[in-house]
């Protein structure tokens, strides 16, 4: 009996001894090999107890370590997971670093460690150690097939060191890489302005990477498309985004140089139309179209006393043509479309079903008739548009349109104006203005043209109207009012008794030419002119939003203090370093009774501001990046813009430059909106903008600290205030 019992000890000691045993080194690596790869399919919260757990079973685990590094909220640990890393692959290597083989599969993870590193040294603000330890990979690999070089430029140009990036370029003056290329020429430019060297490196760098352009001067957003896409075997145009959003902070950082690279580009896609490449868009086969869209025109009201006139035409040669429908009483545009050939009957039944479901004027609807100016169309047309219950015909006025049309081409006959009929008891009114709508000029630069127009107020209808992008020359009014008196646009040839104009400097101006020509001259207010303007202005633009200026309440000294806080966020620099993830939690009681959540914009390039928002869980659901739940909608606060000065409000431009509030770039112009849900955006009030005022002076103060200053005092309209402030990773 005692034997047995003895015998059971034994049994029961071995079998304890084989549990405790430890699985050997190769068992380990196997099973956090596994732990790692399963871990890849959970959620990120589960992911770090998986690589926690195969740390554990597998202490020198370098996946394991990286894996962690990548998910863990703390930056230091990240760090110290990162440097355990790189002491394991050391010990791997021994003391032949320099003699490794960079492009061998273990020394480039090496360098990428190093160059994780920098990352992480990057978001605890350790700038100085950051730029070094991009040093370091450059020095361990002089040849850097890998390109570690272009995010060391990168970086120094987004912090201003320009010194330090000169010196950098210096070790690179024989690299034709295009990333090197468009830094040598944003170096250039920074240094020495716009000169024939800075001209020559630009043009390099456009010509020889075209495909970057659209991206850097905002035609193309570098971040829409698919941030998970692989670039292993990217093509030119793949290169050219990724390139395009990593150096768009310095390019946008750096004052002027947008503008620069745009005008630049213009300039060379005049003198070589094929250097962009730029694709074609194609139109929808209008078959597809009218074949989706018959059901939904068929359903839409129809107005039977209403008609629509479809002009189809060449747009001053073959190559283009074009198409404006109007509604014929009212006078009031439907749409309008373009094509690159001429249209046949689809093309134009396939736009006209476009215009009727989304009309410039009124609501969805089909007219009763449509008239046509050109009769080879009317059959097709009419096939197609006869189920619908829309008759179809020529127009009466197909041949007057078309001459008329047709002589607007033509120059203005040298016929004499004292040639012409004078009428004494007729008065026109005449002016000249900025509407407020921004373009570009040939070299790319944005402004407003000035519009002359001539109205006569008897017929209320515009007689003569001519654009142009500079202020109206005398020779410029001299040819709208030849054009009014020899090729009205409506009405026969005359010449009127009285020109009436706003000011006494209008009427100095053109006082000698009308003299000459026998017609009067005088100043006062000019009520028809003004309706039609406004009329004009709001069937091109829709409802204006108001500029800052412009809005009840609003000082001209808040706007300014705007906008000297927009210089101060701007060259701080703070945009490009603040890590999308890192929110200020910011509180006033003296300007809003409940704290409000900052998100500065602008880290990856595009969307340059800054956002206060209201409700701290829609902005963690939206800063989680979790797709579960759309929650953009719910979106409250306010946003501040910074982008080109066509962007901003013309009333605000103009205030800026009759006072001389500072710019901090050409495309750095300040605009601020309320962010209103689903309702879309309004315009800002008073208080609203005395908070995004004061936050603006404000978050600069906070990230030069790194977070460290949590009462921030502030000036806002004279009245001195604290604001407290919190920083919060989201």
């Amino acid at each position: 009996m005692a034997k047995r019992k003895s015998a059971g000890k034994k049994s029961a000691a071995k079998k304890a001894t084989s549990k405790s045993a430890k699985p050997s080194a190769a068992q380990a690596r196997k099973q956090a090999d596994r732990l790692v790869a399963e871990a890849e399919l959970l959620p990120e919260a589960w992911q770090v107890l998986e690589y926690r757990k195969a740390l554990d079973v597998c202490p020198d685990h370098i996946e394991a370590h990286l894996k962690l590094a990548e998910v863990v909220e703390s930056s230091e640990e990240s760090l110290r997971l990162i440097d355990a890393v790189i002491d394991l692959q050391q010990q791997r290597f021994g003391c032949q670093l320099a003699g490794l083989d960079w492009n061998e599969p273990e020394p480039d993870r090496y360098l990428q460690t190093l160059r994780l590193r920098s990352t992480v040294l990057e978001e605890l603000g350790r700038t100085d150690e950051m730029l070094q330890q991009l040093r370091d990979i450059l020095q361990l690999d002089p040849d850097d097939g890998a390109g570690y070089r272009f995010q060391l430029m990168q970086r120094l140009a987004s912090l201003r060191r320009w010194g330090e990036l000169e010196e950098l370029l210096g070790a690179y003056t024989d690299d034709i890489a295009v990333e090197t290329l468009y830094m040598q020429a944003l170096a250039a430019f920074h240094r020495e302005g716009e000169n024939d060297y800075s001209q020559g490196l630009i043009e390099e760098a456009i010509t020889t990477g075209p495909e970057a352009v659209k991206y850097l001067i905002g035609q193309a957003n570098p971040i829409e498309q698919d941030d998970e896409e692989s670039f292993d075997d990217e093509d030119d145009e793949s290169a050219a985004r990724s390139f395009a959003r990593s150096i768009l902070p310095s390019w946008r950082g750096t004052p002027g140089a947008i503008t620069w690279l745009k005008a630049n580009a213009a300039r060379l896609r005049k003198e070589d139309e094929t250097l962009f490449d730029e694709p074609v868009e194609e139109r929808e086969d209008p078959r597809d179209v009218i074949r989706q869209s018959k059901s939904k025109v068929k359903k839409l009201p129809q107005e039977t006393e209403e008609t629509w006139l479809a002009d189809v035409r060449a747009l001053g040669s073959q190559a283009m043509w074009g198409m404006m429908v109007a509604n014929v009483e009212a006078g009031e545009p439907m749409g309008m479309s373009s094509f690159g050939e001429e249209p046949d009957f689809l093309d134009v039944v396939a736009d006209l079903f476009k215009i009727m479901q989304e009309p410039v004027d009124g609501n969805p609807r089909r007219p009763g008739l449509i008239e046509l100016t050109s009769g080879k169309l009317v059959e097709g047309v009419t096939d197609l548009l006869k189920p619908l219950g829309i008759k179809v015909q020529l127009s009466e006025r197909a041949d007057e349109i078309n001459t008329s049309f047709n002589r607007e081409l033509e120059p203005l006959p040298d016929t004499p104006v004292t040639d012409i009929e004078f009428i004494a008891d007729v008065v026109w009114e005449m002016d000249w203005a900025q509407f407020g709508i921004w373009t570009e000029d040939e070299a790319g630069a944005p402004i407003q043209p000035w519009t002359i127009t001539i109205v006569n107020p008897d017929r209320e209808e515009v007689i003569a109207t001519h654009v142009t992008q500079h202020e109206p020359q005398i020779d410029d009014l001299v040819l709208t009012l030849r054009s009014a008196i020899l090729r009205p646009m409506g009405g026969d040839p005359l010449r009127p008794g009285v020109v009436r104009v706003r000011t006494a400097d209008n009427r100095v101006m053109i006082a000698s030419w009308l003299r000459s020509a026998g017609i009067n001259i005088e100043t006062g207010d000019l009520p028809t002119y003004d309706a039609i303007c406004e009329s004009i202005t709001h069937k091109m633009m829709g409802d204006v939003q108001p500029g800052l200026t412009e809005i009840e309440g609003v000082s001209l000294d808040l706007v300014e203090q705007l906008y000297e806080g927009t210089v101060l966020f701007y060259r701080d620099g703070t945009w490009a370093r603040v890590s999308p993830d890192e929110v200020v939690r910011l509180s006033c009681p003296e300007l809003t009774d409940e704290p409000w959540f900052c998100l500065v914009m602008g880290q990856r390039g595009t969307g340059l501001g800054m956002m206060l928002l209201k409700d701290e869980e829609v902005v963690r659901s939206l800063l989680s990046g979790d797709q579960g739940e759309d929650r953009s909608g719910e979106l409250r606060g306010l946003s501040l813009n910074l982008d080109e000065k066509f962007v901003v409000s013309p009333a605000d431009v103009a205030a800026a430059e009759q006072f001389g509030w500072p710019v901090a770039a050409d495309e750095a112009w300040p605009g601020v909106i309320a962010i209103n849900g689903e309702e879309g955006p309004r315009p800002v009030d008073l208080d609203e903008l005395r908070w995004m005022v004061a936050c603006l002076h404000a978050i600069p103060k906070f990230w030069a600290q790194r977070g460290k200053l949590t009462s921030i005092p502030v000036v806002v309209d004279d009245e001195e205030l604290v604001l407290t402030a919190e920083l919060q990773r989201m």
